[in-house]
């Protein structure tokens, strides 16, 4: 139980520091959106597919890998509450338009970047498996 809180933890501390650091770095570039939450969701989502390809391949995988990567790192490192509350702020700022925006590119991003992480997930295990075979 004590290695499965550790592992959490670790990993959400380096997810957590991680998007913060995403963010102070890119929200100001981009004033238009928050670049940040955008990345950070959309990385997000291409590593979990990247997991989701390995996990099938390795069922067995230890399972404090799992929380380390899944439960503590990628959830502390996407934002759905922030990504909210953008969206909000937007419209109740009469900033429909942006809002939408922000919508469809965390939305249809992250299932885009999913796709892709699941794709490339199963070539790297693929490859990592024709490697060991040799």
């Amino acid at each position: 139980m004590w290695q499965s809180l550790l592992s959490v933890s670790c990993g959400a501390a380096l997810g957590a520091l991680s998007r913060w650091g995403l963010g102070l770095w890119l929200n100001s570039l981009f004033s238009y959106l928050a670049f940040g939450t955008l990345l950070a969701n959309l990385v997000g989502c291409f590593l979990m597919g990247i997991m989701i390809a390995i996990f099938w391949q390795y069922p067995q995988m230890n399972t404090l890998w799992k929380l380390f990567i899944v439960t503590g790192f990628l959830s502390a490192f996407t934002t759905f509450s922030s990504f909210s509350a953008e969206v909000i702020e937007y419209f109740m700022s009469d900033k429909w338009l942006k809002g939408i925006l922000i919508i469809f590119s965390h939305l249809f991003g992250g299932l885009l970047c999913t796709t892709l992480g699941i794709f490339i997930g199963r070539i790297l295990v693929k490859n990592l498996l024709q490697e060991q075979n040799r």
